[in-house]
Formats: structure tokens, sequence, C-alpha cells
């Protein structure tokens, strides 16, 4: 298996660092938990790609009781390169899944993810309008995607598959 470091150049290897992407990989789980399950892993994979593009970001929905078989069919545009976007991002995923487990930010309980622990952010620590927006975006995305009746429908209907 390549290391990111093989596969990505530096300035992707900053932009989707483990730490920043561990983060909004927890803000997903954390909105999918209130549904009182917890976040089958492999939505990760879509969840990410979705929260961190711009014009998919500033499209979604308000409210997670928006039929999501609807937008999509309402949205086309989101679709077109939606898995090729999945498949660059699956390294950095992947390397987030494992730094936010090893640090207990995401917790693995029976196969599936549970939002850990956050640290207390130091004093100084800002985040720019944009890196809030991706960590809102995933909270919602998560609770979206547990009001769907099954990860492969779901991923089925974004055009993906398991």
């Amino acid at each position: 298996m390549k290391s990111i470091a093989e596969i990505a150049s530096s300035e992707e290897i900053a932009l989707f660092n483990q730490a920043f992407v561990a983060v909004v990989i927890r803000s997903g789980v954390a909105g999918y938990s209130k549904s009182g399950r917890n976040m089958p892993p492999e939505l990760a994979f879509l969840l990410v790609p979705l929260a961190l593009h711009l014009p998919t970001r500033e499209s979604l929905p308000s409210h997670s009781s928006t039929q999501m078989q609807k937008w999509i069919r309402e949205h086309p545009l989101h679709l077109v390169k939606l898995e090729i976007r999945v498949l660059a991002m699956k390294p950095f995923v992947g390397a987030g899944l494992r730094f936010g487990t090893r640090h207990g930010v995401i917790r693995s309980v029976d196969g599936q993810l549970a939002a850990g622990g956050l640290r207390r952010k130091p004093r100084d620590f800002s985040q720019s309008k944009e890196v809030r927006d991706c960590v809102q975006k995933a909270s919602f995305l998560g609770r979206w995607f547990a009001r769907q009746p099954d990860e492969a429908t779901l991923l089925a209907m974004w055009g993906l598959r398991p």
C-alpha cells in the first residue's frame, strides 16, 4: 500500500491534512448519531467529498427532512465527476479515519463509526469561515444520511456502489 506522500502533491497533503479530515468525519458521525445509530464507515468516503466541494456544499438543503432523492434529481450537476472526487479523496479519508481513531476523535463500535471527544481548542485558535462551513455541512450530511433506508440505497442515489 502506497503512502499519501507517494500519491499526492504536497499541496494536497496540506489542504486535506488528516486532522482536518478527521474533524470533518467526526462532525458527520456526530450528526448521524442523532438518529440513535452509529454511522457505517463507507459513508465517510461520500461525506468528505460532498462537505469539502464548495458548489455542492453551498447548494445543499438547509433541512435534513428534504427528500434526498428529489434533491439529487433537481441538482444533477453535483453528480458530475462525483465518483472521480470520491476516488481521489479515498486516501485522505482513510488517513483521516486512522488519525481520528488513533486520537479518539472517532471511535469504532461494532464496525460502525461513533463520535469521540474533541479536546478543548487553544485560546488563540480560530477557524476560517470555509472550515466552519465544511464542518457544519458535514454534520448536516450525517443527519441527512441517517434518514435514508440503508447505505447501499444512499450510495446508489449518488450514483456510487459500496
